[in-house]
């Protein structure tokens, strides 16, 4: 009687897996970025689940047909990427403003959710929409309309500008005076402004920053200013709770002070490289000057300003080499009586363990910009 053949089986399934899979994951974010249109939520989920089912399906029978298994977890995490990546644009498109609110008056409360950015007459700040109305002439509150989640918003210190032009060609500009905060704006603190939002765009400029795409990256479904003039009636900008929660941020904007307190007492140039370490230490960008970022960009090192995977892993091999040094010496430091640090954890285990979590700490100090 023959033999019932065997199911091909791979050594080293689950290396292969490994490869297999990130391979489907990006070949199904490739193809749905490059959809034309997209898709109803109901047929991104329903691929979510053939994808589920079929990556499951791969996992128990990785014992079996090891080729047939592979394929099957390649294809169930390409359906996956792609279900996940068209639902997300699929609720980010969701998330903008209507063409009906841009440009008009708008009651807005909500919270502060990262360190603001202080420009030389500005104040430039992320705000998560707690409540949102349409604003009379009157000043009194209107009804209850609909925002984005979250709005990128500027508040200028002498008014808008003459880039503020009515629906009707005539320059608004005067009407649309915006004093300055009396009190520095922390991450936290909950507002409540009169604002004017249009929906997120940026320049065509070939081969330049893609403004767009990075307002889309952070979940901004509209950015605007402030309006503190006449022609928003009665109503001025109220603080209305305090700092609460936020505390990496408001760490974050502290250190941002006290570097910009600290090189208050120097020159120009000290000004200069305070806004240097500002963003290598804080992620912050605002303080370097357009002279600088000129001479970054000419000399080819303006990526090495950016908080990066580079800094972070800088900072972790560093942390490790100081902390397995430090482990190393309170071993021989160590007397009889008490217990050995090395014996209960090696020494170069506690410096990996203890350079990642460096390493995480300061991406999220710096804003997890990586």
């Amino acid at each position: 009687m023959p033999k019932a053949r065997q199911p091909h089986r791979i050594p080293g399934w689950t290396g292969w897996a490994l490869a297999f899979a990130p391979a489907g994951w990006v070949t199904g974010t490739a193809v749905q970025i490059g959809q034309p249109a997209l898709w109803g939520a109901g047929a991104y989920a329903a691929l979510a689940a053939i994808g589920g089912v079929l990556a499951g399906v791969a996992w128990l029978a990785r014992r079996g047909s090891g080729r047939t298994s592979l394929a099957a977890l390649g294809l169930g995490a390409a359906l996956l990427a792609f279900a996940v990546a068209g639902l997300r644009a699929g609720m980010m498109a969701d998330n903008r403003i209507a063409s009906a609110l841009e440009g008009r008056d708008l009651l807005v409360t909500g919270v502060i959710d990262r360190m603001p950015a202080r420009g030389a007459d500005d104040w430039r700040f992320p705000l998560t929409v707690r409540q949102a109305r349409l604003l009379e002439p009157s000043g009194r509150p209107g009804a209850a309309v609909r925002l984005p989640a979250r709005v990128l918003v500027s508040w200028y210190a002498h008014g808008y500008g003459r880039a503020n032009v009515g629906p009707d060609g005539a320059d608004n500009a005067a009407e649309d005076e915006s004093l300055a905060p009396s009190s520095p704006l922390v991450a936290g603190q909950r507002w409540r402004f009169a604002l004017r939002l249009k929906a997120p765009h940026g320049n065509r400029n070939p081969h330049g920053f893609d403004t767009e795409l990075w307002l889309w990256e952070q979940g901004v479904g509209a950015t605007g200013y402030v309006r503190t003039g006449t022609k928003t009636g009665s109503v001025t900008p109220q603080l209305l709770a305090p700092a609460s929660g936020h505390w990496i941020e408001c760490a974050r904007q502290w250190t941002r002070e006290r570097i910009a307190a600290y090189s208050m007492a120097g020159d120009a140039a000290v000004q200069r490289r305070a806004g240097i370490v500002t963003a290598l230490v804080t992620g912050e960008q605002s303080a370097i000057t357009a002279e600088d970022w000129t001479l970054f960009r000419i000399a080819g090192v303006a990526h090495l300003v950016i908080i990066s995977g580079l800094h972070i892993t800088m900072f972790a091999w560093l942390a490790s080499a100081a902390l397995g040094g430090l482990w190393r010496w309170l071993a021989r430091r160590s007397s009889p009586l008490r217990r050995n640090a090395a014996l209960w954890l090696p020494a170069p285990v506690a410096a990996r363990v203890g350079g990642f979590v460096c390493a995480l700490l300061y991406a999220l100090f710096s804003g997890w910009g990586v």
